[in-house]
């Protein structure tokens, strides 16, 4: 170290058995011991790994300044260390002054956010090697501040100076309180006290320093930077690559830069076809909608309207810097440089209300006023990437000749497959190929176009073809998904990462990864403008940034990953790496020699001009896509040498011989790396060296190559954007089957199963109305290419209503047709004999209206088959309400004529009740429930309804739930009145039968009526608990059709049969008459004249 002429300074030893007392020291210099100056040895520490000892020169004053010395160590007068007697050396220096500190602009308005660089200059400045050089600053306004900055020496203009950057100052609590506006202060000097300081400078690490240089920090207006992101930042690749240099940018700079700002998702507007006046819109006054309608009449929201309106708000809010981080937002950055927040005022030298925005777009297309652009020389990366793909290809092929034995050809031979957003590339793919043929020469590539720069679906699909259909092994990609590298990793392959270093991520599958590092290009803008920031003037004069950077390995713009992957061989790692610092020497045109240089480099694919020659345009479709032709003969399109210069820098001339020392010059090839166009001078971009393959068209399960378009724009168009030759298509894949694209229902009822299959169909989109579909059989490719039958459950759950022809239906209309037929005899029997005494008695009129009532409430139970309809279920409750009524309501009127006659024996009155006054009232009670029936179709109709769910296995997605559908009401207060009303006439009819327990026996009709009102209201309870609480429509319906039949049957038969037998002198009739005349003489007995006659009359 450097150690000055006063000095006193400490070596610490370390070993073992050494010495901790006798230690004596020696000065020497290049001719020997020095002995005009003597060196005292104090032991300060002493212990078992060694000791720390305090030095002293005699007389310092004895060295001369700038001269190498060095210390012997003696222990009792015998060297401590035979082979290295040298224990330490230093140089000796004199006093150092500083003179001068400035910024390498020039001014001394040192930022007091720090991380300004500054260089000190001054006298006895030395250079020596590895010298400990220490800046100090100090500040008494700033409390007890004290730091240590590293700094390194410099040699300018044959002057030594010291350059270091400037730490932040601990700014005082009272900053920015007296500014009337503390979020955007004015320059400092006027509410920002400025800051005196100190610097010191110190060469020999801090024993000693220069008398301190007072300085002063300045309030500078912390540089805001936002960021546009396409996707999340934590994609591995390209966005999560300039996400770590905005992180980087805030480590760099401190408080000096706020780049905490950033907006992820934001879509590539510069694709929205819907949007009039892409990248003009601010100039000619177009409105940017946030939402648009597409052709087919679809609204969709306006990809061009979140990124102008996320940029226009980061200049309504002063940022300085605004960062599109794609090439898809060339247009609208250029577009935003009209925007008035954005811009100057209009004198172009005083500040407006807003601070002046400047855009610094990485990887975008052209430059304006207000964007500047930042990219790096990829092919230098892409060369280094071939190189190691290339040791890897060897591997492979050495593993198979070492499996088959001496002799083996390897009938497909291995490759990388290389995924390329569009033509646009083919520089760096090939760099690609001449890296990996300069290791290999039989290296092969293999090259898809893709269309898109990002789409993960397309890249996997890209890397699935190479890998099966072009049987390469390793891929590399300028596309920005990490899906080629999760393929090939799951299939056993290898890879080269993108951007992010994936084999931290991925693992060993990953060689090497190529790393593109924006913090230097965007640290370099950024100290431009804080440069320009000092005095106002300048910042207002200041109307670009630097306009193209395009950083190499020179500028650490762009390198490999840390660490290969442990299948490269050590030694070449080892060859990789000295090409990496080979190139890293190179700048400007000197990068590209090394790569592109001599006479071996064919060409053989090449853009296919209007007369193929390269004396012609090429001729560009779909969006200046080039068709592609096979060079056969390399006459016709071979090298200029005008495109290639010498060891010396001199182009040749157009009749010069091109050899090994001649290299491509960037000069005559310095299209972006996103070129618009394809000039065939653009001797890069039009061709494909000799080991670059193009895919024939082709359709395969893993995707299709289509071929050379036709240029009336038919075929232009593909699934991930335009269409070019020998672009990739993604295979015709469905959706997998999830059950989410289709819905189920109950089919058609099977009368034979007496179940209900469950039917699917198809769902549609809400916004297209196009039918969804999906695959439930992948192909070889993995893809589901192949339309799914839809599933379909034969017997799925019971029916919910009786079909035609079923056998339910079948019994129930056996069941109806005999009740339909008795209650017809009867009827047909009462008209018959209606003159006999016997009939006359039972009062056929009313007895036949309930037989008509009976056949009606058999013929009802048609309404409750077949498939519920809104017409069928009202229906079903007028027709059997109604029926039922016009049953009930007579015997009921039967029974109370019996109880009014009986009454009046006890009262000793003649009682007459005639038939029309029974109908009248039978009427009455039928009124009543049909006015119900009327309110309740009017108010709130029975309608088919979901009334319950059934659980079934289905076939697709296990157990689901259906609806079973009958014939109800939104509420049940009609029915429960109807209900309650034939309750009612039911519990009544049984109370009157109750009071008129003691009518004679001889009253034999009484008999049959107490019989048919006890049996109905019993019939009817069963019939209605078992039909309520059966849950199969079948049986419900069965039950329901038997008790219609046997009910009417037994009321109708009760009350006529007895008759009929009469009739028909199956019964005695003098035993009849015999009770009768009992009957009589038993109410002829009683004190009154009136009498009752016999059961022979109608009344």
């Amino acid at each position: 170290r450097a150690v000055p002429n006063f000095a006193s300074f400490r070596v610490s030893v370390l070993g073992s058995n050494l010495p901790s007392e006798n230690i004596t020291a020696q000065l020497f210099d290049a001719a020997g011991v020095h002995g005009d100056v003597d060196v005292q040895v104090a032991v300060e520490e002493a212990g078992s790994s060694g000791v720390k000892l305090q030095l002293e020169l005699s007389d310092p004053s004895a060295l001369v300044t700038g001269e190498q010395y060095g210390v012997r160590l003696l222990a009792n007068q015998a060297l401590a260390c035979e082979s290295h007697p040298k224990l330490a050396t230093f140089y000796a220096h004199g006093p150092i002054t500083v003179t001068e500190v400035s910024r390498p602009v020039g001014d001394t308005i040192f930022n007091a956010y720090g991380f300004d660089q500054i260089d000190l200059g001054g006298d006895g400045i030395f250079l020596a090697s590895n010298s400990d050089v220490v800046v100090r600053f100090s500040s008494p306004v700033a409390g007890e501040w004290e730091r240590v900055a590293s700094g390194s020496m410099v040699a300018a203009a044959n002057e030594l100076r010291v350059t270091t950057t400037t730490p932040a100052v601990p700014l005082p609590d009272d900053w920015l309180v007296s500014c009337p506006d503390t979020q955007r202060p004015v320059q400092s000097g006027s509410c920002i006290p400025d800051i005196p300081a100190k610097v010191a400078l110190s060469l020999d690490g801090g024993l000693t320093f220069s008398a301190p240089f007072d300085i002063t920090f300045v309030y500078v207006r912390p540089v805001k930077v936002g960021f546009l992101f396409k996707t999340g930042v934590d994609d591995f690749g390209w966005s999560a690559q300039v996400n770590q240099a905005r992180t980087e940018i805030e480590g760099i700079f401190g408080n000096a830069v706020n780049a905490s700002t950033y907006f992820i998702n934001i879509p590539e507007g510069d694709f929205e076809s819907l949007q009039p006046n892409v990248g003009n819109t601010f100039a000619t006054g177009t409105p940017v909608p946030e939402r648009v309608t597409d052709t087919d009449g679809t609204e969709r929201a306006n990809r061009y309207y979140t990124g102008i309106a996320v940029m226009r708000r980061m200049c309504d809010e002063d940022f300085d810097i605004i960062v599109p981080t794609t090439f898809g937002f060339s247009k609208m950055a250029r577009d935003m440089g009209d925007y008035i927040g954005c811009q100057l005022a209009g004198d172009g030298q005083t500040l407006s209300d807003k601070y002046t925005t400047f855009f610094f777009g990485i990887g975008t297309i052209g430059i304006s006023d207000v964007l500047s652009r930042a990219y790096v020389k990829a092919f230098q990366t892409r060369y280094l990437a071939g190189l190691t793909a290339a040791y890897e290809l060897k591997r492979q092929r050495a593993m198979l000749v070492e499996q088959h034995g001496e002799g083996y050809v390897v009938e497909n031979p291995v490759c990388v497959g290389f995924i390329a957003a569009n033509p646009g590339n083919v520089r760096g793919v090939n760099a690609f190929a001449r890296g990996c043929r300069e290791v290999d020469p039989e290296c092969i590539v293999r090259l898809v176009f893709l269309g898109t720069f990002y789409n993960p679906a397309a890249e996997r699909d890209a890397a699935a073809f190479v890998h099966n259909v072009g049987k390469c092994t390793v891929v590399i990609q300028h596309t920005d998904s990490i899906e080629p590298q999760l393929y090939f990793r799951d299939a056993g392959a290898y890879s080269i990462g993108y951007n992010y270093d994936l084999r931290t991520y991925l693992g060993d599958s990953v060689l090497t990864s190529e790393r593109i590092f924006w913090a230097p290009m965007l640290a370099h803008s950024i100290r431009q403008l804080m440069d320009s920031q000092r005095v106002p003037s300048t910042r207002a004069a200041m109307t670009q940034l630097s306009d193209d950077l395009r950083y190499g390995l020179d500028r650490d713009g762009l390198g490999l990953a840390t660490y290969f992957s442990p299948v490269i061989p050590q030694y070449g790692q080892a060859h990789i790496n000295r090409r990496i610092a080979e190139l890293a020497q190179r700048s400007d045109d000197e990068a590209y020699r090394g790569i592109f240089c001599g006479p071996d480099m064919k060409k053989s694919w090449v853009m296919k001009t209007a007369d193929g020659t390269a004396a012609s345009a090429v001729i560009g479709y779909c969006g200046e896509n080039p068709n592609w032709e096979r060079l056969e003969d390399q006459s016709v399109r071979s090298w200029n040498p005008t495109h290639f210069w010498d060891a010396d820098g001199t182009f040749l001339s157009p009749n010069d011989a091109i050899t090994e020392t001649d290299c491509l010059g960037e000069a005559a090839t310095n299209l972006g790396p996103f070129s618009s166009s394809f000039d065939p001078d653009e001797v890069y971009n039009d061709f494909l060296l000799e080991g670059i393959e193009l895919f024939e068209p082709q359709d395969t399960p893993f995707g299709s190559i289509v071929g050379p378009r036709t240029g009336d724009g038919s075929d232009c168009s593909g699934p991930v954007g335009r269409l070019g030759d020998r672009f990739f298509v993604m295979p015709f894949e469905f959706a997998q089957c999830d059950g989410s694209q289709w819905k189920y229902t109950k089919g058609a009822c099977n009368a034979d199963t007496m179940k209900a299959p469950v039917v699917y169909s198809w769902l549609k989109d809400n916004i297209t109305g196009v039918e969804l579909s999906c695959g439930s059989v992948a192909d070889v490719a993995g893809k589901f290419s192949t339309l799914a039958e839809l599933p379909y459950l034969e017997d799925g759950p019971p029916c919910d209503y009786i079909p035609h022809g079923s056998s339910p239906e079948i019994v129930g209309m056996g069941f109806t047709i005999l009740g339909v037929g008795v209650n017809a005899i009867i009827i047909l029997l009462l008209l018959r004999y209606k003159g006999h005494k016997a009939v006359r008695a039972t009062q056929p009129v009313m007895v036949i209206l309930m037989g008509i009532g009976g056949i009606l409430l058999c013929l009802s139970n048609t309404a409750f088959a077949h498939k519920p309809t809104t017409e069928r279920c009202v229906t079903q409750v007028v027709t059997f309400n109604l029926a039922f009524d016009s049953v009930f309501a007579i015997l009921w009127a039967k029974i109370y004529r019996v109880n009014r006659l009986f009454a009046g024996v006890k009262k000793l009155k003649r009682v007459v009740i005639k038939q029309k006054e029974m109908i009248m009232a039978a009427m009455s009670l039928i009124f009543i429930d049909g006015l119900i029936l009327l309110v309740w179709m009017v108010v709130d109709p029975p309608t088919p309804r979901i009334v319950r769910e059934v659980f079934v296995n289905l076939p697709a997605q296990g157990q689901g739930s259906l609806d079973v559908v009958e014939c109800a009401s939104e509420s049940t207060l009609f029915s429960e009145l109807t209900l309650v009303f034939k309750v009612f006439l039911i519990l009544s009819a049984c109370a009157l039968v109750f009071g008129a327990k003691r009518v004679p026996p001889s009253f034999v009709e009484h008999r049959f009526i107490i019989f048919s009102a006890y049996n109905t209201a019993i019939f009817s309870g069963v019939v209605l608990l078992l039909t309520s609480s059966s849950e199969d429509p079948s049986t419900a319906y069965m039950i329901h059709c038997a008790g219609t039949c046997f009910g009417t049957i037994i009321v109708n038969g009760s009350l006529t049969i007895p008759r009929f037998l009469l009739a028909f002198d199956i019964w005695r009739v003098d035993t009849i008459e015999k009770t009768s005349v009992g009957a009589s003489a038993a109410v002829t007995g009683s004190n009154t004249t009136t009498t009752v006659a016999p059961e022979t009359s109608s009344e």
